[in-house]
């Protein structure tokens, strides 16, 4: 979720994670001023949050988010005791994959084919269920 930060004026203005719009935008479609949600308001910080909860109610209804994940710094990692492992499965919680997958087992980088098959199902419902199974 998204964060407070403070603005070199020392106002607390809420920063909305992978926000689907803006408060301008939707300052345009209540046809109000812009000026009525200055930077750090209660306002503007409350139609922030507003954005941020719509964001991932899209992300839950549709079954999948449209921003980039990016685990380079701080990998997902999964040990057999989580509870996204489930027998010789991994049920990841971000769908559809679309490229740069890696995944190591103990320093050792696996390949796709060889060692673990990505299956990307869609359900009736149109949502993704994206599933790593171990073939070794």
């Amino acid at each position: 979720m998204g964060r407070y930060q403070e603005t070199a004026a020392g106002a607390q203005v809420y920063i909305p994670e992978n926000p689907y719009a803006t408060v301008e935008e939707v300052l345009i479609e209540l046809r109000k001023p812009t000026r009525e949600a200055l930077e750090g308001s209660v306002l503007y910080n409350e139609i922030q949050i507003a954005i941020e909860h719509a964001s991932r109610f899209i992300d839950r209804w549709m079954g999948r988010d449209y921003y980039q994940h990016d685990f380079t710094v701080t990998p997902l990692e999964f040990d057999e005791n989580s509870e996204e492992v489930i027998m010789l499965d991994v049920f990841l919680p971000y769908s559809p994959l679309i490229s740069g997958l890696v995944v190591s087992q103990s320093g050792r980088t696996l390949s796709d084919g060889v060692d673990y098959h990505l299956d990307q199902k869609v359900r009736a419902d149109r949502t993704y269920q994206c599933t790593l199974r171990r073939l070794k």
